[in-house]
């Protein structure tokens, strides 16, 4: 059960820190990315006359990031627990037999 849910938890863990990195690093520079597609395409993502702003608001919480990461971290344990208690029922000379 043990590696199971190590597995898990380092997929998880990984996964995790990436997208926070990733979506930390977008909401950080959506203004520029947003300028790049305007200035690639003409295509105004928020127009200034309806939305009334002349940035997109980029505020990052630590907080909020840390429990999101937190959570996943959490659902990866509690949903690996199932496949990792399937497996510790196998028997290992049958489940070799089927290989």
């Amino acid at each position: 059960i043990q590696v199971i849910l190590t597995n898990g938890f380092v997929i998880g863990l990984v996964g995790s820190v990436i997208g926070a990195l990733l979506g930390v690093v977008f909401v950080l520079n959506i203004n520029g990315f947003e300028r790049w597609v305007h200035d690639l395409t003409g295509f105004t993502l928020y127009p200034r006359d309806v939305y009334y702003l002349d940035k997109i608001p980029d505020e990052v919480n630590p907080f909020d990031v840390m429990a999101t990461v937190v959570i996943t971290l959490s659902l990866c344990l509690v949903l690996g627990f199932y496949p990792a208690w399937l497996a510790a029922r196998l028997d290992p000379v049958e489940s070799f037999h089927r290989e």
